[in-house]
């Protein structure tokens, strides 16, 4: 797939000069367009590993208030609390204090399995 996608990236169809701020949206419409298949990151309990905001606002998310975001997210269901985030995250945009990153790690990788989220 990644060898297609570098056959793919500058033509046309994926518009190689656009300037957004949604790259991450761009590109899986590009990898669509030349039907490169696009995998479902989720855990098998349909927690997310790739994440918009910060750790703290995808578990104090308001699902029940109407937001641009939830309506991106009502396919799947716009889920918080300890069903916002798998414990085997990716990433989490927006955190800037290099502390939180060590915090973040410590909590996922370094406490007790007894402790872990549930399903885990």
């Amino acid at each position: 797939a990644l060898r297609r996608l570098l056959e793919a990236i500058d033509n046309t169809l994926c518009y190689p000069t656009k300037v957004t701020s949604a790259e991450d949206l761009e590109l899986s419409k590009c990898l669509n367009r030349f039907g490169i298949p696009l995998t479902d990151t989720r855990d098998a309990m349909g927690r997310d590993r790739f994440h918009f905001w910060t750790p703290e606002m995808h578990f104090h998310w308001p699902t029940h208030v109407p937001t641009w975001y939830g309506d991106s997210q009502r396919e799947w269901g716009l889920k918080n609390e300890t069903m916002c985030c798998a414990p085997d995250s990716v990433s989490f945009h927006y955190i800037k204090q290099p502390a939180v990153m060590r915090h973040l790690h410590a909590l996922l990788h370094d406490c007790d399995s007894a402790l872990r989220w549930p399903g885990t």
